[in-house]
């Protein structure tokens, strides 16, 4: 290496020794998140939230990517999302987590939209009709638009 090739390394170094980078400013970020945020479904915003799901924070979506909402607890599991399917599990818990969604059948909430988890009882896995999930109307609408994945066809 040349005296003058050593001499501009050095000089790039020492510059670049003085960098830095301002933290990234997430305030006011709406959902769908970055990798590592939290949706908070309600007010459909991105927070840093490192902790385990929190029911005080009400419906979220985490970074592993489920929803987290409270839910009407002793309901019945389909294993498609129609009311005339059969019964899979029984989802016993009153906060649970949910790994995708679909649309069905028409329900009593007034949507087509169903949640797709594993059951208390006998860890089977089933759809549950939007209305036993405390979502917001908003949310029933389109999962997808606040980071949650729609379930793969069967």
């Amino acid at each position: 290496m040349t005296t003058g090739a050593v001499a501009r390394a050095f000089a790039l170094a020492v510059a670049l020794a003085g960098c830095s980078v301002d933290p990234v400013d997430y305030s006011g970020k709406t959902c769908p998140c970055l990798a590592g945020m939290t949706c908070k479904v309600g007010t459909k915003e991105c927070i840093v939230y490192p902790g385990a799901p929190d029911p005080s924070l009400g419906c979220a979506i985490y970074s592993d990517g489920k929803l987290y909402c409270s839910d009407t607890a002793g309901s019945a599991m389909r294993s498609a999302p129609m009311a005339a399917a059969d019964v899979v599990d029984t989802l016993r818990t009153s906060y649970s987590w949910f790994t995708c969604w679909g649309t069905g059948e028409l329900h009593s909430g007034g949507n087509t939209t169903w949640y797709y988890t594993q059951g208390d009882d006998n860890g089977h896995w089933g759809w549950l009709p939007g209305v036993n999930v405390n979502t917001p109307d908003p949310f029933d609408a389109d999962p997808a638009s606040f980071g949650l994945a729609v379930c793969a066809a069967p």
